[in-house]
């Protein structure tokens, strides 16, 4: 998340390891046959979920338009979707 100056404003989940993605690719003409990824897509605990919603509650009203990528991975609870 960014606050209204652009500036990072990171949530870290501490018990959530970094996403890995490896992907294999057939050597001759360097073709992506497939990927295998390796993360933890549960939803937030409450107190990330807590963290989360105070950010946005803080700037929501600061923007006219709030871009959140999710990508499926469980950010966006029904409590921040709502939020939202």
């Amino acid at each position: 998340m960014c606050d209204s100056d652009g500036e990072a404003m990171p949530v870290s989940v501490d018990d959530r390891p970094t996403i890995t993605k490896r992907s294999y690719v057939e050597p001759a003409f360097l073709t992506k046959m497939f990927e295998v990824q390796f993360l933890d897509d549960r939803p937030l605990s409450e107190d990330a979920e807590r963290e989360v919603e105070a950010i946005l509650e803080a700037q929501l009203d600061r923007h006219d338009v709030v871009i959140v990528a999710d990508l499926g991975h469980g950010l966006l609870t029904d409590r921040l979707r709502g939020l939202l």
